[in-house]
Formats: structure tokens, sequence, C-alpha cells
């Protein structure tokens, strides 16, 4: 190689690992496929259990005959727009339909997107989201993206930061208008400090906001314990925050707040806005002893949680179709459903908005152990929003 080759490829190497860094600094990423390529599996992963699904994201099943699957992706499949699927009709699973479930799970669900209608979307509402780092360029957010900070990250985005999406997303998100603060957090043994550290730079950030601009809610999709390092930090740092009229949603909001909640299950191919469509959540059916107990939980509000389509981490168009989901899923649905009512009741308070949901909420029956039971209350979107408003 002559040394003007050398030069130029030494460059263009240069420049190459230069992008890369910025993007990771940026909380930027280079598509997944186009890093790798998809996993071309030679068969179907093996049933993960009861309390997970069979990960067909960014996987090429082109080599696959999968007619005789349908009932079981049906069933357990979760993927992404990045997946791709037999071409041959012989291979295609029957009355599997991928694309139609992946744009039927973008729906909020229950009512929202007629929230939406009515011009009811969280606009002029600030939700703060704590949570794993961002891809900082999906068309779901970017245009609403107020802040983001990264308070101890890992320099590249994560699959949790879906939670951005179904708080606030434009085609996803239970409140499509408002604006995000985000501050990227590592979830690991440094969790409880990380909390208190955000939590401190969100009322930092509130201090220097417009009254009616500051952030009134945060969705922390996780949880801190008493026996984990800096608990006590975590634990104040949420004290003041609800002292300053910030509603901190978290896996134990109970802790400091009269309000607790659950998730439900939806079969794909069943409506998203018919209250009927909801059971259980996949995780937790099958222990609807211990989780779930109709008379003891009747005050724990339930909220959409399984068969979600949300942002996906690897591309800036790229949605992923999660066929299990967890209360991970419930905390940023929840914050955008409290981002829509401070919307129609800017001075609503969380006591205030528990009790609507609760005396708004829907109640069904299902079978638990062969005993026909309630399931509810069930969260009445309309409703609730149309209580709050009528009390203005």
């Amino acid at each position: 190689m002559s040394k003007r080759r050398a030069c130029a490829a030494s460059v263009v190497l240069s420049l190459v690992v230069l992008a890369v860094a910025a993007a990771a600094f940026l909380g930027l990423r280079i598509p997944y496929s186009s890093q790798h390529g998809l996993r071309r599996l030679r068969e179907l992963p093996p049933d993960p259990g009861d309390f997970a699904a069979i990960d067909l994201t960014r996987a090429d099943l082109r080599a696959l005959n999968l007619r005789n699957e349908g009932a079981l992706l049906r069933a357990e499949a979760s993927f992404d727009s990045l997946t791709a699927w037999p071409i041959e009709p012989w291979k295609k699973p029957v009355g599997f339909h991928p694309r139609a479930i992946l744009e039927e799970g973008k729906n909020p669900g229950l009512g929202v997107r007629e929230l939406h209608k009515r011009g009811i979307t969280g606009k002029g509402i600030a939700i703060g989201i704590i949570d794993q780092d961002l891809l900082l360029s999906h068309t779901e957010y970017n245009e609403r993206l107020r802040l983001y900070e990264v308070v101890d990250g890992f320099g590249y985005p994560q699959m949790h930061g879906a939670v951005a999406s179904i708080a606030a997303g434009k085609s996803v998100g239970v409140a499509p208008e408002a604006d995000i603060y985000y501050l990227a957090i590592r979830m690991d043994h440094r969790k409880c400090r990380n909390v208190a550290d955000a939590i401190g730079r969100i009322l930092d950030i509130n201090s220097t906001l417009p009254e009616d601009k500051r952030i009134r809610v945060v969705s922390i999709s996780c949880s801190w314990l008493p026996d984990e390092p800096g608990y006590q930090e975590a634990d104040a740092a949420v004290l003041r925050a609800k002292a300053e009229g910030i509603f901190v949603l978290s896996s134990v909001v109970d802790r400091y707040y009269d309000f607790s909640y659950h998730g439900l299950g939806r079969e794909p191919g069943r409506d998203p806005d018919d209250v009927l469509s909801y059971t259980p959540g996949a995780w937790w059916s099958k222990e609807s002893g211990s989780w779930y107990l109709p008379d003891e939980d009747s005050a724990r509000l339930l909220v959409p949680m399984d068969s979600r389509t949300v942002s996906s981490e690897l591309g800036d168009e790229v949605y992923a179709f999660y066929r299990v989901g967890g209360w991970s899923w419930c905390v940023p649905y929840i914050a955008g459903m409290y981002a829509l009512a401070l919307q129609v009741a800017g001075d609503l308070t969380v006591d205030e908005f528990a009790k609507a949901a609760i005396d708004t909420a829907h109640y069904t029956s299902i079978s638990l152990g062969g005993t026909e039971t309630r399931l509810g209350p069930i969260i009445n979107p309309v409703g609730l929003i149309e209580r709050l408003a009528s009390d203005e």
C-alpha cells in the first residue's frame, strides 16, 4: 500500500472512530442492524416459560417454515420492525399478522386516543423521566425532548428508554404533546444514589422554570429497597420532591402515596380500547393468589401492560412489540395519565387523582382458579378526565 493510501485509510478509520464516539457521547446510536446484522435463526427459540416471551427482535426468520406456528407466535412472540419474516406464502405463520399486531400495539388503549381527539394530549405539561440511556433521535419523542442529561449512563441507548414513548410518544404515548425532561441513569448497584442525584437535578431544573411549566410528575421504572446502598438518599430525595408537589411514580410508589397499581394483559388481536379485552398480566396471571386479591386490592389501579408496541433503541423509526410487559411499562403509562389530568385540572393533587381514578374505574369478571371473580379497578381514561374536568 502506498503512503498516500495508507494515510487516507488512517484518516477514514479515525473519522469512523470519532463518529462512533460522538454518537455514544450524545446518546445516539447507529441502528443495530447496520452494525451487526440480523440474528439468523435456524429454529424458533424455546418457550421461555410463564413469565417471558419468545424473543424475535432483530431476528432473521426467512429460512424457517413457520406455517404451523401461528398460534404459538400469537401467544408468545415479541418482535420488532427489523424482524425478517418468511417471504414465501407457504412459510408464513397461519393466523399471525405481525405488521397488524405491531400497529395495534401502539394504541395506549381504553379510550386514550379518544381523549387525544378532544385535544387532551398533555400539551403544556412537563414529565420528568429518570431511566436508562435514551436514543435521542427517535421520531416518537425527539421533538418534545426539552432536556436530556446523563447522571450516570452506559454511553449508548438502552431498551428501557422505551418508557419515554409510553409516557409521551407521538403515536404510542398516553400524553403525546407533553414536554419530556429525561435524566439517564444506570440501574445497577449505584441505582439508589443515581435516583437521588437525578431527583435532585429535577428539583434544580424546576427552580429555573416558570411555575406553570414546572415538572409535576416523574416516572422512575425501578424500585429501591432499605437494604440497598444509597437507599436513604433516594428515600429522602423522593420525600423532598413530594413536598414540592411532584408525583414520583416508581415500583415503590405505595411507600410514599396512598396509591398503588398493577398491570393488565391483552391477547394480540383483541381491541385495546375494549375493556373486555383485558386480563391479568401475563407474568402474574398464574400467580394470582399472591399478586392479585380482589378484596384486598380493591384500590389497586390496573393499567395496560402487555402487548405494547414501543420505541426501540435500535433506530430512529424502529418499533418493538413486547408480548409480555412489566411494571416498568405501567409507571410511564400512569405518568402520562397524570399529565392528561393536569391539563384539565391544573391544581390537581395525587390524592384527588387516585380517588377519581378509582371512582370512575371499570370492572369486569374473570375466572381465577375456576372461580368467577371481579377484575378491577381498571383505569377508565375518558371517565377519569371527564370527572376531573367537571370538578373544575
